[in-house]
């Protein structure tokens, strides 16, 4: 059986196998659809539940410029702190201010 004659309910608890298969989904008209948000939220719920592809894929590493939006000049000084005895690159001609 091919995952496409499945509903949606059921086609939303199986992984994408590819990052391909992934963007094919994406690419479908259904996924941006304006007038329903099934087919959205089954490619979404399986991207979720997906291992190697899309998000997952992403290197996650040390950030080399971090931007923190919202902290004064205490919390930004902490956690830039933080991220410098994580082993974070530091920012480069960056200027901490309060708006």
């Amino acid at each position: 059986m091919n995952i496409n004659d499945l509903p949606f309910s059921e086609q939303a608890k199986i992984p994408f196998e590819s990052t391909e298969d992934m963007m094919t989904a994406i690419r479908d008209p259904r996924y941006s659809s304006p007038f329903s948000d099934a087919y959205n939220k089954m490619v979404t719920a399986r991207i979720a539940i997906s291992t190697g592809i899309g998000t997952d894929s992403i290197h996650v590493g040390k950030v080399a410029n971090p931007v923190y939006v919202g902290l004064n000049d205490p919390e930004a000084e902490n956690r830039a702190a933080t991220d410098k005895a994580l082993g974070a690159l530091p920012a480069e001609g960056v200027t901490i201010r309060n708006l």
